[in-house]
């Protein structure tokens, strides 16, 4: 059983040989520029701009309602930016934690 992972991968040229250990690291094993094609690839599509939302000073009085309120809006994008208006000032944290009697 020891003999099995201590078996190499070779390429198909034989010019290249990596050992094998338990287990496999990556797929297509060893890499030979003398045997194996590098296909182009074509480059990525541009990503669709994440939606921007500019809340007015009432509607981002509550910062977390706001934002369940626009969350289905931005659900298929799975991000967004939020532009508060000038006059917010945020607050030091929104969690608040409470150090007696062990609740986080």
């Amino acid at each position: 059983r020891r003999a099995e992972r201590r078996c190499v991968y070779t390429c198909a040229c034989g010019a290249t040989a990596i050992p094998r250990i338990g287990m496999r690291l990556a797929h297509g094993g060893p890499r030979c520029t003398k045997c194996s094609i590098i296909i182009p690839h074509d480059p990525l599509p541009a990503l669709p701009e994440a939606p921007l939302f500019t809340p007015t000073e009432e509607e981002f009085e509550d910062p977390l309602a706001y934002i369940k309120s626009i969350q289905m809006a931005v659900f298929d994008y799975g991000i967004c930016r939020i532009r508060p208006p000038p006059s917010w000032n945020p607050p030091r944290t929104f969690h608040v934690r409470q150090s007696e009697g062990g609740k986080h």
